[in-house]
């Protein structure tokens, strides 16, 4: 006898099946028990043995997801243990977080990582695997495979959202300032910082001193500076320059930051 919401214990290898019917799970019967969590639930065996993980991800279930044309998203915890000194492992390394056997990883298409930063309430969030078919890019317009999330801030709303830069700095001390944040370098004197350049001499040597390698530079301008349509630029909508009548932009406040 069961009183009330409860997750059954796995008999051997063979869970009850759900697929198929118009099986449904209540929220507040999700939350009483917990969640689930696939991996450690259905393996029914030692998650860190290639020898029952292997069997388990490829003989059984990838003949259901392919009978039934379905796509898979396998939940699985990280390594208990934080990493050395509490920095999290570089990208590459981070389709191996999943507890147990490297076929968890090895097996799958495709791999999200998400880790709290230790110290604060910022988490990473990282693609090693497959990472490009997300087609995150940073400011540059380059692909990227990490980004920084955090909670809401709004009380009772519960959703994720991108780290704002000062949250960036935090969890990250060592990333240095990218893309159009950078811009301010490209004022070489102070008669420049308070006069301003034209768009098109700020993106030339912003090109010539490193800080984009952006293919499509019309398209670069007007991302970090002209801004399109209704859009403002995300030089100006960010406080890092300021635009003047005469259509030049210089850093905030007239004066270089350095």
């Amino acid at each position: 006898r069961v009183d009330g919401p409860a997750l059954l214990a796995v008999q051997g290898r063979d869970p009850v099946s759900t697929i198929g019917t118009n099986c449904a799970f209540r929220r507040d019967a999700l939350l009483a028990i917990g969640g689930f969590d696939p991996a450690f639930s259905y393996l029914g065996g030692d998650a860190s043995s290639q020898k029952e993980v292997s069997p388990f991800l490829r003989n059984l279930l990838n003949p259901v997801i392919h009978r039934h044309h379905v796509g898979l998203w396998l939940n699985h915890h990280t390594n208990k243990p934080a990493p050395a000194k509490g920095k999290a492992p570089p990208t590459d390394l981070g389709a191996y977080l999943g507890a147990g056997s490297a076929e968890w990883c090895n097996w799958a298409r495709a791999v999200v990582a998400l880790q709290p930063v230790p110290k604060t309430r910022i988490y990473r969030l990282s693609a090693p695997k497959r990472g490009a078919r997300l087609r995150w890019r940073d400011d540059d317009d380059q692909p990227m495979y990490d980004r920084f999330i955090a909670h809401a801030r709004e009380p009772g709303v519960i959703c994720w959202r991108d780290a704002d830069d000062a949250e960036i700095k935090l969890a990250a001390p060592d990333i240095k300032l990218q893309g159009y944040r950078r811009l301010p370098e490209v004022f070489r004197t102070d008669d420049e910082a308070w006069d301003g350049l034209m768009p098109d001499e700020i993106m030339t040597r912003a090109r010539n001193d490193g800080i984009t390698a952006a293919h499509d530079m019309k398209h670069m301008t007007r991302q970090w500076l002209t801004g399109s349509g209704a859009r403002e630029s995300l030089a100006v909508k960010n406080n890092i320059l300021e635009r003047l009548s005469s259509g030049a932009l210089r850093p905030v406040g007239g004066k270089k930051p350095f």
